[in-house]
């Protein structure tokens, strides 16, 4: 189903701001609901695999004697994002970077 949404959207052009709108379809909205809700599933999933990665790292740091962040590699993240994604971005780069960071165990 995600994928003939995926299809939909490519055919009509819809890709960001100002593109044309989805033709109204019965059920579209359910769809596209339904579709956004697998997205935050993934993405919620791949922040905790960042924050495990991290906590590792942090902990492989740690037990070397060295300083558990890196602030080079956080700011060059938040940058990323930033570029990528916009100022916007940039605040989500910044929200990972703190996430990541704080020890929840």
């Amino acid at each position: 189903m995600v994928r003939m949404l995926d299809t939909m959207l490519a055919e009509s052009g819809v890709r960001g701001p100002g593109a044309p709108r989805v033709p109204r379809v019965a059920g579209t909205e359910e769809l596209l609901a339904d579709s956004l809700d697998a997205v935050d599933d993934q993405i919620i999933a791949l922040i905790a695999r960042r924050n495990a990665f991290s906590s590792a790292l942090r902990d492989v740091r740690e037990a070397a004697r060295r300083p558990s962040a890196d602030l080079t590699h956080e700011n060059r993240v938040i940058r990323r994002y930033g570029r990528e994604l916009g100022p916007h971005g940039g605040t989500l780069g910044h929200l990972l970077v703190r996430m990541a960071g704080t020890r929840t165990a």
